[in-house]
Order: C-alpha cells, then structure tokens, then sequence
C-alpha cells in the first residue's frame, strides 16, 4: 500500500545512501547537550568561557563546526522538506483522499490503476509549480478539468 500512494504523489526528492537509521525530531532540535543553561544553536558566541575553572574572561563560540556536520545539515534538509511538505499540504490531503479517489474513479468511470496513471500525468504536467500553496479548491478544480479532458470519450458513451 505504501508504494501504492508513492506512485501517486509529486517527486520529492531522490536519496542515495546505505541503509542508516537516524532517528530525527521535529524542527531543528539538536541532540547535543549545550555547555550551559543558556541557549546553544550552531555559530553563537558567548561571553565567558566554558568549564572556567579559573574565572578568566573569554568568548564561548557555540557550535561553529558543529553547524557543518553531516547530522546538522541532514535535520536542515529534513526541516526544509517538511515545511515543502506543509506548503503541498492541501494537495496531498485531496490527492490521498481515499473518498475523493472513490468518487473521481465513479464519476469517471476509472480503474484503480487509470486512475493512478492520470494523476502521475497530472503530476507532470504541473510539475513546475508542484502545488505550492495552493488551496485545495484551486487543486480539486484543476484536476476535475485535467480528468474532464482526459476522459471526455468515456462520459459520450
């Protein structure tokens, strides 16, 4: 089931890698301990000195390297994906829509599979603005007029 829908839905993006685990959380929440109760993020600089054992003055550079590890750039690729995920919100809610799919292959008279192969050519052919912001009536409308065309000779019939 799950390619099922994969098939369905806009490509994303393409990943090419072993098989590695890595669990990550919402946002950009780092899994690394700050040196202090104060805010740490990559590319802060502080006043003081961390672990000061002998009280001299200096500056705390928070994470400037940390800012480069593969971990830091991966939860800012997921964090982007996710708010370009939020903007096809709407899209992927109708395209998803078990009920939705039920009445456009009614209404048309479509296999499950003719279905699927329009809506990938739905895809393409939007593919250069890929639904962003878009509300759902703006999709629902452009794929009802995508389908009208598409499947004319089967509602003369």
């Amino acid at each position: 089931m799950e390619v099922f829908l994969d098939g369905r839905t806009l490509p994303r993006f393409d990943l090419y890698a072993e098989e590695i685990v890595i669990p990550f959380r919402a946002g950009n929440l780092s899994t690394m301990r700050a040196l202090s109760d104060r805010p740490a993020g990559p590319g802060k600089v502080y006043a003081g000195t961390s672990n000061n054992q002998s009280l001299q003055p200096g500056l705390t550079l928070d994470g400037p390297i940390s800012y480069f590890m593969k971990s830091e750039r991966q939860k800012r690729a997921y964090a982007k994906k996710l708010a370009f995920l939020a903007r096809q919100k709407d899209y992927l809610d109708l395209i998803q829509s078990d009920s939705v799919m039920q009445a456009l292959k009614y209404e048309y008279q479509l296999s499950d599979k003719d279905l699927d192969d329009l809506i990938i050519e739905f895809n393409l052919l939007n593919i250069d603005h890929q639904f962003l912001d878009m509300n759902w009536e703006q999709v629902e409308k452009m794929l009802t007029d995508f389908l009208e065309r598409k499947t004319l000779y089967r509602k003369e019939e």
